[in-house]
């Protein structure tokens, strides 16, 4: 069993341990990168290919000898909410690789980061590093490979923070590593790796041989999901080097200090239109630097073509094509610069639709579906955003619906039945939603100078019953599926009889439109950042509206349900 690799307490206590997330606001993240080494050789026996499964806490780069094979670890996915507990499960992933000699002996090495700097990225709470594999040879034999004792590791304090490097801090000294078991099962996800290549940019690497300033600036013909690599030879200098997502902006900053020649390997994702790269220099001498941006996604071997007789049309559909094809990593993303984390489904849902005409590879999405069930179990049937939860009941069926795979609805039974169970908890006595924690999420609008991500009640309650009268619609469909048919009655009864309460409570007969929540007030108790207190307007939007009518609220039955009763499609 492979163990865990990370540096030894004795030599390095105050670099064991890190917060489970950068969303919390207190706890040390105790930046740290450090490197691993192992020299395989198998006295000249010729290696036809070498597989791979590895993982790192929180992030780490493997390499044969100079060749990046490998980028990890898969996220876990995460929330908004409970980022002070530590994940039970972390992912690792798997590649497979032919040395670029295969008689001779090769290296692998990992280059890993204790300390989560996006927020779609969650830690164990330690730095580590686990690998295992097989060596496939020529002659028809293999041989184990895996983290153990005889790998050594050394702290690379160079790496001094996020986006920062300081040549002037010298490694330390390889030496044997604490091994360890790894607090959290390894699982080995799903999903083949992302795929990372440098992208074919000009102007990301120039030679200036006096002292002084000079600055290069390129820009891409689109925005990518990139990780930065950047290489100095020659004189000292000092490199910085910003990213933009659109020109003129300034999204990201590298401040890097080279006392002589070296490299640097950024472990973090960022959305990248444009870079620009000043080189410093305090001494005459010659020094090149040279920069590549090493674009990440989620492997797209078949892309659907789309053709139009409109030229504009179709260049909408490249783009949008681009832009989803860059938003899938080993998680699904609303954009590689904010990253959000999984529980975010209602961007990851249309992503998932999009996928599904765009890619046809449906297993990111799955795993998507799998990975919020998890978190859907392990809370009680609670993520952060109330709306994106019930969303979530969609995913599931449509997911479903797209592959084919009947397990995922039976591996996703309990939490779906423990998120329809907290919302039945909050029904009050007229039949409404009316004490969740929140009403989220509705839009980016701000009427009246609300803000409709956490509306009150009057601006939130009609949207999400609508939300679970669709849940509860589609999980009618899902249990039913499953050969649940009491269930499934129970969800059509339970539909019904929310409807009756929203046409009694929130229908304006006279308008022939459904109103965005009531005047009641909401509970004290209840009130928090995301629960602001009741207003006295009475809203008529279009939110609600169109989600009864995508909701089929005033539709006919649905299908399988023609036995029942009380379905009447008059308002």
């Amino acid at each position: 069993m492979a163990d865990w690799l990370w540096l030894p307490p004795g030599v390095y206590p105050g670099r064991q341990s890190t917060k489970y997330s950068c969303m919390l606001p207190d706890g040390e993240t105790n930046y740290t990168v450090c490197e691993f080494r192992r020299v395989c050789d198998f006295g000249g026996r010729a290696i036809s290919s070498v597989e791979i499964e590895a993982s790192g806490d929180t992030a780490f780069i493997l390499f044969e000898k100079n060749r990046q094979i490998l980028r990890g670890p898969v996220w876990v996915g995460g929330d908004f909410l409970f980022n002070d507990e530590r994940p039970p499960e972390f992912y690792s992933t798997r590649c497979s690789f032919a040395p670029e000699e295969p008689a001779a002996p090769f290296e692998l090495r990992a280059l890993v980061r204790m300390g989560s700097v996006r927020i779609c990225e969650y830690s164990r709470g330690e730095g580590g590093f686990f690998l295992r594999g097989t060596v496939f040879f020529e002659d028809g034999g293999s041989e184990a490979i895996e983290t153990d004792g005889s790998w050594r590791g050394r702290l690379l304090g160079a790496y001094t923070a996020p986006y920062s490097y300081d040549g002037n801090v010298a490694p330390g000294e390889f030496e044997a590593p604490s091994l360890s078991t790894g607090p959290v099962e390894t699982i080995a996800a799903p999903i083949p790796p992302c795929e990372v290549s440098p992208l074919p940019v000009e102007g990301l690497g120039f030679t200036e041989h006096g002292a002084g300033k000079s600055s290069r600036e390129t820009e891409l013909d689109k925005v990518y999901a990139c990780y930065v690599s950047v290489r100095v030879s020659g004189a000292p200098a000092r490199v910085k080097l910003t990213g933009y997502e659109l020109p003129g902006g300034s999204d990201f900053a590298y401040d890097l200090d080279f006392t002589g020649p070296g490299e640097y390997h950024g472990m973090e994702l960022h959305a990248v239109g444009g870079v620009r790269i000043e080189l410093e220099k305090p001494t005459p001498g010659d020094t090149s630097v040279s920069a590549e941006l090493l674009a990440s996604s989620y492997p797209t071997p078949y892309r659907a073509m789309t053709v139009t007789s409109d030229a504009e049309l179709d260049l909408v559909l490249d783009v949008c094509a681009h832009s989803l094809k860059y938003c899938r990593q080993s998680i699904h993303l609303d954009s590689p610069k904010h990253c959000e984390p999984l529980a975010c489904t209602g961007d990851y849902y249309i992503e998932t639709l999009m996928t599904a005409f765009t890619y046809g590879d449906m297993r990111l999405a799955a795993f998507d579906v799998r990975r919020t069930a998890l978190r859907l179990n392990r809370h009680d049937g609670r993520i952060f955003h109330t709306s994106y939860s019930l969303i979530w009941a969609l995913m599931l069926w449509d997911v479903y619906m797209l592959t084919g795979e009947r397990r995922l609805l039976s591996d996703c039974r309990g939490a779906l039945d423990r998120l329809l169970a907290r919302f039945d908890g909050y029904l009050g006595e007229n039949g409404l939603i009316e004490t969740p924690p929140d009403y989220m999420f509705v839009d980016w609008l701000d009427p009246d100078g609300i803000n409709l991500h956490h509306p009150p009640k009057a601006l939130g309650q009609t949207c999400l019953c609508m939300f679970y009268f669709g849940a509860l619609r589609t999980a009618e469909k899902i249990y039913r599926e499953l050969g649940d048919e009491a269930s499934a009655r129970g969800c059509f009864e339970k539909s019904a009889a929310l409807r009756e309460a929203c046409l009694s409570n929130l229908w304006d007969a006279e308008r022939g439109l459904f109103f965005e929540g009531l005047n009641t007030p909401t509970p004290e108790e209840l009130l928090n950042n995301y629960m602001p207190a009741n207003v006295g307007k009475r809203y008529y939007r279009r939110h609600a509206n169109i989600l009864a009518a995508y909701f089929g609220f005033f539709g006919s039955r649905p299908a399988g349900t023609a036995s029942h009763t009380g379905d009447s499609a008059d308002a």
